[in-house]
């Protein structure tokens, strides 16, 4: 398997990229739903949903890092770029791409094993929801898979710009 092989896998819309989009709309909608219908029910017909946080808690983190790994995939997490106002030179500012990817992909690689540590620590423990017993690890598995998939779309990220020669890298560009 070649660079272009891994890259086109990555780049190209797939079926993880279509389940991760479903994931991130099904979860918003039944946050939107839920915290409507409590709120309702709670100030207009003074009636509680019985321990409705809790999924909705559970439904946040499968949103909150469904978000997260199609930011990575789309390059579209929050970052501020003015270092390119003042610096012109293509090579410098390579060079500052290159030290911010690699720490990134750095970072993202001991947040997910911390990720992993968190689910597996759930799972063993056997940590249960308040009222409807809803095992934790069900929303704490969505901070591994999460890390895991933005380790490799971080990864995907630094060896694209390796592909590139200094002289060649254009801020903003993929």
């Amino acid at each position: 398997m070649t660079l272009k092989d891994v890259e086109k896998i990555l780049c190209d819309d797939n079926l993880f990229s279509r389940i991760v989009t479903v994931v991130m709309v099904v979860t918003a909608l039944f946050a939107i739903v839920s915290i409507s219908a409590n709120s309702i029910m709670r100030y207009i017909v003074r009636k509680d949903i019985r321990a409705v946080e809790e999924f909705i808690t559970l439904g946040a983190f499968w949103m909150y890092f469904a978000g997260a790994v199609y930011a990575a995939k789309r390059r579209g997490h929050i970052s501020a770029q003015a270092i390119n106002l003042f610096i012109k030179n293509p090579k410098i500012l390579y060079a500052v791409e290159m030290v911010k990817r690699v720490i990134t992909f750095l970072l993202c690689l001991v947040f997910t094993w911390w990720g992993w540590e968190f689910f597996w620590w759930s799972f063993t423990e056997g940590g249960k929801s308040n009222i409807w017993k809803v095992p934790l690890f069900i929303g704490h598995c969505s901070v591994s898979l999460a890390f895991l998939a933005m380790l490799v779309y971080f990864a995907r990220d630094v060896l694209m710009l390796l592909r590139l020669k200094p002289s060649e890298y254009r801020p903003g560009a993929a």
